[in-house]
């Protein structure tokens, strides 16, 4: 009988066993090498050449074949003597040698079995291979990425009161938080000590610190995709206008774009093309194409805009224009202004909701936030909330929203539905904004004048 082990190659080991069985083992090549073994044994091992090289071993005498001879050839015979030899009779011519000896023939048989072994399991493993290959190592197959071959699991269920977690210490000035789209780092602008703060979420501990050289970095955008950060730069005395553009990969600056004064939050197009930066000082938000780094065009606003923020299907951009009390509506199409919203004063922040057709707005002297519909272009609630609210937020599930109140040390949340404040939770001294991760599991408040975060259970 014969046993056969695939090694991945389709070739063979056979080895005649003391009763007669034979093991086949595949061999990286499909050639095969015979030699024989004491008591009879032989072994087929596969070689690089196709060549079956036969060694004589003890006890299984195999004569080694000359060269051009096919494996398992007799010597020639001897020639007949010309008469007597010395010292004795006549010598006898010997009898014609036989065509094969019985063990050239029981070796013959073997390397045959063990060919065919080795053929029919590399038709075997062939016939089993995935892509078809006929030869050489198996082709690496591509994996589907988890987007391409499930859904997103669906955010956490936001609860109406939050509770506070840890505070975690980042560093002087921590003015702006935006987390990444992966929910695995937090990024944090220290406008002070001129650094981006890396944050790594799942231990709440700074991991890197990026120097921001052209000047104080003030507020943050991600890519849709994470791979790239847009870093805000500017200096009180206004002689620093410019857009860094981190490499999240390596957390270093990879270019500067220059853009007019006083740069404040911008945000990328939801197809990552476009970066929409809001030129404060200049009455301007300047379009940015991010696949050369270039300043494509500047948009004239009401003036003082102050943050920007993309419809779901990016057709329109929306500003909070500071000093103007409006937001202004742009069509992405055309880059024009479509109309302007009047809101209470000093609009300072705007966020979109993740799903409906709904923003809202921090308007920071009025101690309130507006609800806009951004179908109609009209506001539909407007709700007290702490004093002077800086920052504007959705919950990832759409369910609250949150507002950074910067006088009164805390955060207020509001319902989504109603509008109705439904909890004021402290926070450390002067919260600036607040980053909600991807799954709706947590928020970071930046605390100004303390230099840490506030962790916030959104989920319970």
């Amino acid at each position: 009988s014969v046993a056969l082990t695939d090694h991945g190659g389709g070739a063979a080991t056979v080895a005649a066993q003391p009763s007669g069985q034979a093991t086949v083992a595949a061999q990286p090549s499909g050639q095969a090498t015979v030699a024989a073994q004491p008591s009879g044994q032989a072994t087929v091992a596969a070689q690089p050449s196709g060549q079956v090289p036969v060694a004589a071993q003890p006890s299984g005498q195999v004569p080694e074949p000359r060269t051009g001879e096919p494996p398992g050839s007799a010597p020639p015979a001897a020639p007949p003597p010309e008469g007597p030899g010395p010292g004795g009779p006549a010598a006898t011519v010997p009898p014609p040698a036989a065509s094969a000896p019985w063990w050239s023939r029981y070796l013959a048989l073997l390397v045959g079995l063990a060919l065919l072994v080795v053929v029919s399991g590399v038709a075997v493993y062939l016939s089993t291979r995935p892509d078809g290959q006929t030869g050489g190592a198996q082709a690496p197959t591509a994996s589907a990425s988890p987007s391409a071959s499930e859904a997103p699991a669906p955010p956490s269920t936001a609860v109406p009161i939050p509770s506070i977690g840890a505070t975690i210490p980042v560093g002087e000035t921590p003015g702006y938080v935006a987390a990444a789209p992966n929910g695995r780092q937090l990024y944090i602008a220290n406008r002070d000590v001129g650094v981006v703060t890396v944050v790594d979420t799942a231990v709440d501990a700074v991991t890197a610190t990026i120097p921001i050289d052209v000047g104080p970095p003030q507020f943050i955008a991600f890519s849709p995709d994470g791979r790239r950060a847009y870093v805000s730069v500017w200096d009180e005395a206004r002689t620093i206008a410019a857009v860094s553009v981190l490499d999240t990969t390596s957390n270093s600056v990879v270019d500067t774009i220059p853009v007019d004064t006083r740069p404040f939050l911008s945000a990328v197009s939801p197809d990552g093309k476009w970066v929409y930066v809001p030129n404060h000082d200049n009455d301007s938000v300047s379009v940015i194409d991010t696949s050369t780094d270039d300043l494509v065009t500047n948009i004239e606003v009401a003036p003082n805009p102050h943050w920007v923020a993309f419809t779901v299907d990016g057709s329109r951009v929306y500003t909070a224009n500071h000093d103007s009390n409006v937001v202004s509506a742009i069509d992405t199409a055309t880059n024009t202004v479509i109309t302007t919203i009047p809101v209470p004063t000093s609009p300072h922040s705007i966020a979109m909701h993740p799903t409906k057709p709904i923003l809202i707005v921090a308007t920071y002297d009025a101690d309130s936030a507006s609800v806009i519909d951004t179908d109609t272009n009209t506001v539909l609630a407007t709700i007290p909330v702490g004093a002077f609210p800086q920052h504007a937020a959705w919950s990832a599930d759409g369910r609250y929203a949150y507002i950074t109140n910067n006088e009164d040390n805390s955060i207020s949340v509001i319902d989504g539905e109603t509008y109705a404040v439904t909890a004021t939770i402290p926070t450390g001294e002067s919260p600036t904004s607040f980053a909600v991760l991807p799954d709706g599991s947590r928020g970071y408040v930046t605390n100004l004048r303390d230099g840490t975060l506030t962790v916030l259970n959104l989920a319970g």
